[in-house]
């Protein structure tokens, strides 16, 4: 019975789209892909999806994309979570084109928290990096808000390259932070500096309580959960053991991706 509901509102879409009510089209379409979410048909979900999104950015109406999106990213993301990662991204996409940067940073943060699950951290980080430019552009409105929003991806982001065994890149994350994005101003600066610290001096004994402190604790779970399986090296079995490659992406899959791009997007 589903299936013949949905089916009937594809057909309503085409009728909506052949009379210029794209709007109704795109509705129609948001209706049968929660009927096929039911069923479950995920590829036709998803067909559905991608159609009324397309329809609604390119018929001016944007704000109505990015909650079809979103909502769709919300329902796909146990079952089939790189595609929740890229409808995250589509959200972030048309929010930001509306002027919602703030908005469209959070949704940005939903995907990087996805692909962090995946350990798929090339593009962990390449959505982390995209909501940090859209809190650099909202500051123009709330730099508060703003900057107290991006301290929390470049927290996730120090993590990350700390979880890789990747010190010195996980200072550059952080030095370009306080130049850029006035991280050091924000609550979660001290606690990512004595996180580096530690893992600097090979301090494993005083790791473990600086992973308990406020900043890590309420990470997202994905990312709390990074924290506490850091490799902090250790000085007595230092020459030992060797801390993970950073060029080695563990999980599900192995991202062979490009290196993040830096993207002017103000």
């Amino acid at each position: 019975m589903r299936k013949e509901s949905a089916e009937i509102y594809c057909h309503i879409a085409k009728l909506n789209a052949e009379n210029g009510s794209f709007f109704h089209c795109a509705k129609a379409y948001d209706t049968a892909s929660l009927l096929y979410r039911e069923i479950p048909d995920f590829p036709k979900m998803i067909e559905c999806v991608e159609t009324a999104g397309k329809t609604l950015r390119q018929n001016g109406v944007p704000d109505s994309a990015t909650g079809i999106y979103n909502k769709a990213a919300r329902a796909l993301e146990s079952e089939l979570p790189e595609k929740s990662a890229g409808f995250y991204e589509n959200a972030a996409d048309t929010a930001e084109l509306e002027g919602k940067a703030l908005e469209a940073a959070d949704l940005a943060g939903q995907a990087a928290r996805i692909w962090t699950r995946l350990h798929r951290f090339t593009e962990a980080e390449r959505l982390l990096r995209y909501e940090m430019k859209l809190c650099e552009c909202a500051a123009e409105s709330d730099a508060e808000t703003a900057f107290r929003v991006c301290g929390k991806a470049v927290l996730a982001l120090i993590v990350i390259k700390l979880f890789q065994g990747d010190s010195i890149a996980a200072s550059k994350v952080y030095d370009e932070a306080v130049q850029r994005y006035h991280f050091g101003q924000t609550d979660d600066a001290e606690p990512a500096a004595s996180l580096l610290q530690v893992f600097d001096s090979m301090d494993a004994t005083g790791a473990a309580n600086i992973v308990k402190m406020p900043s890590f604790r309420a990470m997202e779970t994905e990312y709390a959960k990074l924290v506490r399986s850091i490799k902090f090296p250790s000085a007595d079995s230092f020459g030992e053991s060797k801390a993970p490659d950073p060029s080695t992406e563990k999980g599900p899959e192995n991202d062979g991706g490009d290196e993040a791009e830096d993207q002017d997007i103000c």
